[in-house]
């Protein structure tokens, strides 16, 4: 089977999501008993807005089939033009990074900049939250190397910068999105860009990829939950592997069942969710900031239903996470069927533009970021409308519009073309026109 097929986005759609539910399905009362969730909440509610999206999401796939022709090909960025760009991420993350230290160090001094509660405590949405271009930044950088081979041409200084970053977010910080998002980005691209057949080579390289995600997982729930509540006192019989990889099943399995009871809620008319606040997040937060603009709601409203699913015994606050693929609907049908076209239709067109034509590095870069957004949102969280993946999204879209309008004169390399000789010598193409994979 040819790897593109792997990576379309129905495949996407289903083999994560499909993933999460038999998880959801067979994890053990025992476990789901130990964090005090007592229930699973009725299938309709996990199945019903499961097949909906699915049927949604297939319908905007297929309209961009169907009107995809593939654009004259743009004269890509020059290598000297990215790090430029790679500069600049590295520079506002580096201002938004400097804000955390300084909440952090004003309000529980040097060594609060070590204690996972005190950073989380200090995030400033708005202006921390630029330290989520790492996410863009690590992927760019990623896709740069594996189509020149030359990590040098892409600023060393920045790419190591926003690893040590992403690193301090995901561990200290407790934002494993930090770590996991760049790198399922970075692995699907030379996947697809790497492997023109699934083969065992390849399935022996995502196998690894996935070691390296769940250790990462589990290597951080030391700092986010394990160590804190050994410090404080907690009783925990396990050691952090069994703690761990517990907790990385139940991460799965309790965002459906969340995701599950929102949605009962908002289908028996109990409670909706404002609008945007689960279909991009980033604008109901700004918008609802704004004085005298109050939520938009479709249809009855409770406030925040947590403590309701958690005395139905459906939910527990440390696993606050809610299934991405059922979320969108808690606004409103309409909402949520929006949602789901739209995102139906242009992640079809960003693969489309990477396996109908030679996609530059932008496209290669924003198609890894969906692909790493996408199975995260499909698995366990509302990724797509969250901000760790619109801002760096948006960032890489800005950036190519900046640079078309401002650099996309000047003489260009085509990423998959010929480049100028390093070193003395020619470097040979790397990505065919016409095809993915070599």
């Amino acid at each position: 089977m040819k790897t593109k097929y792997l990576f379309d986005p129905l495949a996407l759609f289903l083999i994560p999501s499909v993933y999460a539910v038999l998880l959801w399905v067979i994890t053990p009362d025992d476990w789901l008993h130990d964090w005090k969730i007592l229930y699973k909440v009725e299938p309709i509610n996990v199945i019903l807005p499961w097949v909906v999206a699915f049927l949604i999401f297939t319908a905007g796939s297929w309209l961009r089939r169907l009107t995809y022709t593939p654009a004259r090909q743009r004269s890509p960025q020059t290598l000297s033009s990215a790090k430029k760009f790679q500069w600049i991420g590295f520079l506002i993350a580096s201002l938004s990074m400097l804000a955390l230290f300084t909440f952090v160090v004003i309000d529980a001094g040097l060594h609060g900049l070590i204690e996972t509660y005190t950073v989380r405590g200090n995030y400033v949405g708005g202006l921390t939250t630029f330290s989520l271009l790492t996410n863009a930044g690590l992927t760019l950088a990623a896709v740069y190397f594996f189509l020149d081979r030359n990590i040098s041409r892409i600023a060393i200084i920045p790419f190591l910068g926003m690893g040590a970053y992403a690193l301090y977010r995901g561990f200290v910080g407790a934002e494993r999105i930090a770590v996991i998002v760049p790198l399922i980005a970075a692995g699907s691209v030379y996947m697809l860009m790497r492997f023109q057949r699934i083969t065992m080579r390849m399935v022996l390289v995502g196998a690894l990829g996935l070691i390296i995600v769940l250790g990462v997982f589990v290597g951080a729930e030391y700092y986010r939950s394990y160590g804190a509540k050994m410090a404080h006192g907690e009783n925990i019989n396990t050691n952090l592997l069994e703690y761990g990889l517990q907790r990385f099943v139940l991460y799965f399995s309790t965002s459906v069942n969340s995701g599950g009871t929102q949605f009962s809620f908002f289908y028996t008319d109990v409670a909706y969710n404002s609008v945007f606040s689960t279909t991009f997040s980033p604008l109901a937060k700004v918008l609802y900031s704004m004085p005298n603009v109050p939520p938009v709601i479709l249809g009855p409203y409770a406030g925040d239903t947590a403590d309701l699913a958690v005395s139905m015994g459906l939910f527990n606050p440390e696993f606050n996470n809610s299934w991405g693929v059922a979320t969108p609907f808690t606004e409103g049908w309409v909402p949520g069927c929006l949602f789901w076209l739209i995102w139906g239709y242009l992640g079809t067109h960003l693969y489309l533009n990477v396996t109908k034509r030679t996609g530059d590095a932008w496209d290669w870069a924003l198609f890894g970021l969906f692909v790493a957004a996408f199975v995260d949102n499909q698995s366990r969280v509302a990724l797509l409308a969250a901000p760790h993946f619109l801002v760096p999204f948006l960032w890489l879209y800005m950036a190519l519009w900046l640079w078309k309008i401002f650099g996309g004169r000047g003489q260009a390399m085509a990423p998959g073309g010929p480049r100028p000789p390093s070193s003395g010598q020619q470097r040979p193409q790397r990505v065919q026109s016409g095809h993915v994979g070599h």
